[in-house]
């Protein structure tokens, strides 16, 4: 499950950073939106509460937490972009997470679309 979360947290991230090419605080690059560490962080976490519980993830929340708050003091990402970051880490962690202890009902799924990739939501109701 940790591999197909960290593997799906990018395979979101990274079209969105491509498409919206937004300049990071630092001038480095136009990679900035969304965070792809909080992304990651946040999909750990959610995962890990999905099978073993809220007590299990919650020192993984706090690393999320530090995670994109270091983001910030490095300049190298605006508060937008670790908000969107810790989102998309979020749903990517739930659906991965539907099957085990998780009470998730929806699902991010890569889904092939003429030469390109989508991710399609699938709802469990």
């Amino acid at each position: 499950g940790l591999t197909r979360a960290l593997t799906l947290t990018q395979l979101v991230v990274a079209p969105i950073k491509l498409a919206t090419r937004r300049q990071r605080p630092d001038g480095s690059d136009r990679l900035s939106f969304p965070s792809g560490h909080t992304a990651n962080a946040f999909a750990v976490a959610r995962l890990i509460q999905c099978h073993y519980g809220g007590r299990s993830a919650a020192p993984l929340y706090l690393v999320g937490a530090l995670t994109a708050a270091g983001r910030l003091e490095d300049s190298r990402h605006y508060l937008s972009d670790v908000l969107m970051g810790a989102a998309v880490g979020l749903a990517v962690g739930s659906s991965v997470g539907v099957g085990g202890n998780s009470s998730s009902r929806f699902a991010m799924l890569p889904a092939k679309a003429g030469a390109g990739l989508i991710v399609r939501l699938q709802t469990g109701w």
